[in-house]
């Protein structure tokens, strides 16, 4: 081996190393959960793009009854004028959310624990349904149920997600009754949250904004219900009074209108993070196959369509390394603008993060086989994939 060959050899050595720690990296932050809670109600922080972004991914069905409603309520509170940034109706006109509600019908428990799973899959192998996000809440059935019917709920979610994984499928726990931190309800409902913690799930935590108020006092271990009662008084009025003219007015299903308004501010923010944004000014990175975040299963014969977008949030470093790499049945590839494709690791390019709108790197059919494909960027530009920055999709080629 001459020294040259010898150099490059030790080289790429390296490289794989990183690579490897990279697709390490990238397979530890794909468990990683999406938890709406009291925390995530300031509006102010979610940036307008991230909003736009998700009222243009995502189709909604959403079956409840009444405590579910709490959200809607919410969210019309925000809706505005058609075009505007909360705005949604059922066909998504005017650049809103195609929000479909009370569809499917019923809860996660009416008429039973099961019927739930059955009307969602009918609803999405219905010829001509666009649905790609389906949200189910309950009523009171959490306060009553065993940790085996938890865990029937949390099995027929985890199955449905494994079905349809071109499907964003979004956890709920159940609304709080007055029986505080020792009452069989907050069992259950941390049962759903420990299992969507660990297992990387998305989990609007209804019974955790019901807890505290807009300032962040807590209330659940004063016997707080879901009419924001509590053993001393009701948690929203009070912060309503003393916070003249930020509570809105309007018809809350057993309960105020404080709590639907936080509803509906979370529901947003939610949409946001599935989008892809990241709180605190960070770096939002996503590659997606037919404008899925994968894993996609599909036929040889169907066009792949392969996008990267990014939105730097707040940072605003010099120029950094973009990596946007292939790995196809033992090979790697990898895109350099403007040329396209070619063998190997090779950088895409060095400039700074930008606000980069979904961008086409492929569309075409592939062969049968799999494909795992990576965009990732780095802080600095030393040509060597670090992957501060990173996103990947799988493909299933049949």
């Amino acid at each position: 081996m001459t020294r040259n060959r010898r150099i490059f050899a030790h080289i790429m050595s390296g490289v794989m190393i990183n690579l490897c720690f990279l697709l390490y990296t990238h397979a530890l932050s794909f468990s990683q959960p999406i938890i709406i809670d009291h925390t995530c109600t300031d509006l102010t922080k979610v940036p307008e793009y991230w909003i736009n972004q998700a009222k243009a991914m995502f189709r909604t069905s959403y079956g409840h009854t009444s405590h579910g409603s709490q959200i809607v309520t919410g969210m019309n509170l925000l809706k505005g004028q058609a075009g505007s940034v909360y705005w949604f109706d059922r066909d998504g006109t005017d650049n809103g959310l195609s929000f479909h509600d009370l569809n499917p019908s019923g809860d996660l428990g009416n008429p039973d624990r099961t019927t739930w799973a059955v009307k969602t899959r009918e609803l999405l192998d219905a010829p001509g349904n666009d649905r790609n996000m389906i949200m189910w809440s309950w009523c009171g059935q959490v306060s009553g149920a065993s940790e085996e019917d938890i865990n029937t709920y949390l099995g027929l979610m985890n199955q449905l997600e494994q079905e349809y994984p071109e499907v964003t499928f979004v956890y709920m726990t159940g609304h709080l009754d007055g029986t505080s931190e020792a009452g069989n309800l907050h069992l259950r409902n941390n049962q759903i949250r420990n299992y969507c913690i660990r297992n990387g799930k998305i989990l609007f935590d209804f019974a955790d904004i019901e807890s505290y108020d807009p300032s962040g006092s807590y209330f659940m271990n004063r016997g707080a219900n879901d009419g924001c009662g509590y053993d001393g008084g009701n948690w929203a009025d009070e912060w309503c009074s003393a916070h003249p003219g930020e509570c809105a007015q309007c018809s809350c299903a057993h309960s105020r209108c404080l709590n639907c308004q936080l509803k509906g501010k979370a529901f947003w923010w939610m949409m946001a993070r599935i989008a892809g944004w990241v709180p605190d000014g960070g770096v939002s990175i996503d590659i997606k196959a037919n404008g899925q975040d994968g894993p996609l299963i599909i036929s040889r014969d169907t066009p792949i369509s392969i996008t990267v977008s990014l939105h730097p949030g707040s940072y605003d470093g010099p120029e950094v390394d973009w990596w946007i790499i292939a790995y196809v049945e033992s090979s790697w590839y990898s895109f350099i603008f403007p040329t396209g494709w070619s063998c190997g690791i090779n950088l895409c390019g060095q400039a700074p993060l930008f606000d980069l709108s979904p961008f086409e790197i492929l569309n075409i059919p592939l062969p049968r086989g799999y494909y795992a494909l990576y965009f990732a960027v780095d802080d600095n530009t030393d040509g060597i994939p670090d992957g501060t920055w990173l996103d990947a999709v799988e493909i299933q080629v049949q």
